[in-house]
């Protein structure tokens, strides 16, 4: 498992704010199983829909990245209505800069290119 896989698990963990997930050792490894090779049954939306409608035990990693998704559709969203600089900033201060940047990168490189054609 790599050092990579390992800090994206810790945000999709810190995502996954549900009670009666699985968030062991053997749920990260068929998480990770599942990202990196597609082994395994860890489709993070057939999972996200089975703990929603039973509410059974689900891997908590593949919750959190739904949840992920989620979130980031929400902040895009939300850019959008109110604009992007404190936003932006704020989350820079409460997550990780890799995966702000990972989230925005693309979203920043175009809205600069566009003011600089101005």
């Amino acid at each position: 498992m790599t050092k990579r896989f390992r800090e994206q698990a810790e945000i999709y963990k810190r995502f996954c704010d549900c009670e009666s997930v699985d968030l062991s050792q053997n749920a990260l490894t068929e998480m990770f199983d599942y990202e990196s090779k597609g082994i395994g049954n860890c489709n993070v939306d057939d999972r996200f829909n089975e703990y929603l409608l039973t509410g059974r035990i689900q891997n908590g990693y593949a919750i959190g990245k739904k949840m992920v998704n989620i979130t980031i559709n929400m902040w895009f969203d939300y850019i959008k209505d109110h604009g992007h600089y404190d936003f932006i900033k704020e989350l820079y201060e409460e997550f990780p800069k890799w995966f702000i940047d990972s989230v925005f990168k693309k979203y920043l490189e175009e809205k600069k290119k566009f003011l600089y054609q101005k």
